[in-house]
């Protein structure tokens, strides 16, 4: 489970969100999924920003039909 979750249940920041699609995230195989992965990663090496690893979660999530809420 994400230790830090917003007030509307989506994740607080990269790294809990590169845990959720590493850990609870029900279609694995997509390409979406996969640039949402290495876009969570790049945020913690400083090279993706934190909106473009945002915006690539959410095209994740819609992707998997996972209900999410916009920031």
């Amino acid at each position: 489970m994400c230790s830090s979750l917003d007030g509307s249940g989506n994740p607080a920041s990269a790294t809990d969100a590169l845990h959720l699609l590493s850990s609870d995230w029900p279609i694995q195989d997509s390409s979406s999924f996969l640039e949402a992965m290495e876009a969570c990663q790049g945020v913690g090496n400083g090279t993706v920003t934190n909106e473009a690893a945002q915006y690539a979660f959410l095209a994740a999530a819609m992707d998997a039909g996972i209900a999410f809420e916009f920031p």
